[in-house]
């Protein structure tokens, strides 16, 4: 489904980043990566220090005049065993998205954001032996957003509209990389590292 919707979404013009989202104080914060690099189980893991999930995988944006504003989703966050018990879930009791499948939905009930939102920041995910945030040039930024983005994670090269919108968004916002341990049980404290970097680049642009 989330596949579908994405090729629906940019056939209609969105630009449609391969991220999840999550809402802080009433901004998108998107987080890109790879299939395997911890987008989901990063989502899950500020949405248990109460944030509200705005989307999961498919992060579609629309750009013109005004700043560029994200659009929400479904609310469901895909869940492996390990993730689930990192952060307290009940794995057995999350719905099963396909029989081959090993990661379940969790679908919360509540807390979830169903508003379009202005872009507060962008994470590139990686790995590295500890926590780090760090500004990406803008031609590297342009290259990273087309690479997480459909149709390349198709497979698929994008048209010239694809690497506009790219070059527009990397205008209007820093893209950073964020670098964290390949340790699940340091999971919780991704959300406590996100919160510290954004205030403290807040704190920067204020002065």
């Amino acid at each position: 489904v989330g596949t579908v919707m994405a090729i629906l979404l940019y056939q209609r013009g969105f630009l449609v980043l391969h991220g999840s989202v999550i809402e802080i104080d009433g901004e998108a914060v998107i987080f890109l990566g790879n299939s395997g690099d911890g987008k989901s189980s990063t989502a899950a893991a500020l949405h248990a220090a109460g944030y509200k999930l705005v989307n999961d995988d498919v992060a579609p944006i629309t750009l013109g005049d005004e700043p560029a504003i994200l659009q929400p989703g479904f609310p469901q966050i895909k869940m492996s065993p390990e993730t689930a018990n990192a952060l307290g879930y009940n794995y057995a009791s999350l719905p099963i998205i396909h029989p081959q499948e090993t990661k379940r939905g969790y679908r919360p009930q509540h807390n979830f954001s169903r508003s379009s939102l202005e872009i507060k920041r962008i994470y590139v995910l990686g790995y590295g032996a500890e926590f780090s945030s760090q500004p990406i040039s803008p031609s590297l930024a342009t290259m990273e957003l087309s690479r997480h983005s459909r149709p390349t994670t198709l497979y698929q090269r994008g048209d010239a509209l694809h690497f506009y919108q790219c070059a527009n968004l990397v205008k209007e916002q820093t893209i950073y990389r964020l670098q964290r341990p390949r340790n699940l049980k340091l999971l919780p404290k991704i959300a406590e590292f996100i919160e510290s970097d954004l205030a403290t680049n807040e704190l920067v642009s204020a002065t």
